[in-house]
């Protein structure tokens, strides 16, 4: 069944019950899944077939949730962005540490915020407006785990508001999508980031996404992310006395033959050659 999904292009998680003998025994089943489907949303669990039972937990649900329409509306009135995105990043968080809203809660919560956005801010980016008209609950379940959705969201959250993301300052003219992703990558290059992962921020497919980078920066994207890693273990060679093993998975390189190799190739040295320059 899970190969015919992802070949008619339909995301799913298949949850395995145990065999059930009667209508008591298919109550329990359920349950267990249901407790291992929260497990999969809140610990970032990547399988796509999953077997009830092994990672099964249980958090009592909460009957009240916790997104602010009041307060939101207010910010936005205020034209305090920010402070909106702060919020989300701070319900994500709270759903996350507590693990006791359910999943079609969250889904619904985040679906009506954006709802509230679209409504009190003029949308002049016609593809944007169009994507927001159009979206569902059933959209946003797509992304199957919490942090799936919270990329999802932020970077949707970003392009709504256009030039409040940046902890830095943009150059003039910057288009905002790259100056998004560079921010992105100047905060998490030491995780394990992916072309799926940088696409769904953006909202955008992954093809289009690598098209779109190449076309406004001349290099492609995992040209630019080894630069960046690159360069910042270069820094860090030449600054710190940090073994070379412990910079390569700073930055991004599980295995250090790998990263000494890269390494090489960006600098023509490797990276205990460098460190012994004197700078």
């Amino acid at each position: 069944m899970k190969k015919e999904l992802d070949t008619a292009g339909i995301p799913a998680v298949i949850y395995m019950g145990e065999k059930c003998h009667n209508y008591q025994e298919l109550y329990q089943s359920f349950k267990k899944i249901r407790e291992t489907e929260w497990f999969h949303f809140y610990m970032d669990f990547t399988g796509k077939i999953v077997k009830c039972g092994e990672a099964a937990f249980y958090r009592e649900q909460r009957k009240n949730f916790l997104l602010d329409s009041v307060i939101v509306k207010q910010w936005l009135h205020e034209k305090d962005r920010e402070a909106v995105i702060a919020y989300f990043r701070q319900c994500v968080q709270v759903w996350k540490d507590e693990m006791a809203v359910s999943p079609r809660l969250v889904y619904q919560a985040v679906y009506e915020l954006l709802l509230l956005i679209k409504a009190e801010i003029p949308i002049t980016d016609g593809g944007l407006r169009y994507a927001l008209d159009n979206l569902t609950v059933e959209d946003l379940k797509k992304y199957t785990t919490l942090s799936a959705l919270a990329r999802y969201t932020e970077g949707l959250l970003i392009q709504i508001f256009g030039e409040n993301t940046p902890d830095h300052e943009a150059e003039p003219g910057a288009d905002k999508v790259i100056v998004m992703v560079k921010d992105y990558c100047s905060k998490h290059y030491g995780e394990d980031l992916s072309l799926d992962e940088i696409s769904d921020y953006v909202n955008m497919s992954k093809n289009y996404f690598c098209n779109y980078f190449k076309k406004n920066t001349g290099e492609n994207f995992v040209q630019y992310l080894r630069k960046l890693r690159i360069e910042i273990a270069m820094r860090k060679l030449r600054e710190g006395n940090e073994k070379i093993g412990d910079v390569a998975q700073e930055v991004g390189y599980r295995n250090v033959s790998h990263f000494s190799k890269v390494f090489k190739e960006e600098t023509g040295m490797n990276p205990a050659e460098y460190r012994s320059r004197k700078y």
